[in-house]
């Protein structure tokens, strides 16, 4: 048997230790749920950079509508390329928040691509294909 009759008002008192007066709450029962927490999934990718000798790899934070919440660097090793893995990591992770599967495969990361981080091509490639990757698994 329910608690509350769905549909009747209810003045709910509270008392709360230290405080001298009532907390009242007004509450209307209802049989509606609140929504469910949003659903976050975790993935891995990783992908070669092409002329150098390692991979990027990614943790991608999922939400329920299968939309990037977050991009993590997932202990690459960039060796000497630090410098453009680096600014491949400050420019392109937060752009890709929000992003579904097909607007990643849809960003242009190509030589004067609009998505392409100077001077750093190569990674923004395995950066875009790691990730790419991540949705896959």
């Amino acid at each position: 048997r329910p608690m509350f009759e769905i549909g009747k008002e209810y003045q709910i008192e509270v008392d709360v230790w230290g405080f001298e007066n009532k907390f009242i709450f007004d509450y209307t029962a209802s049989n509606i749920l609140p929504p469910p927490a949003p659903l976050l999934v975790e993935k891995f990718g990783e992908a070669k950079v092409q002329r150098y000798n390692y991979s990027v790899k990614v943790k991608l934070t999922l939400n329920s509508e299968n939309k990037i919440v977050s991009v993590e660097d997932n202990n690459t090793e960039p060796r000497s390329n630090k410098r453009y893995w680096n600014k491949v990591k400050n420019r392109l992770f937060n752009k890709l928040a929000d992003k579904t599967l097909e607007e990643v495969k849809a960003m242009n990361v190509e030589r004067r691509g609009a998505d392409v981080v100077s001077g750093a091509t190569y990674t923004s490639k395995a950066l875009k294909q790691a990730v790419i990757n991540a949705f896959n698994n």
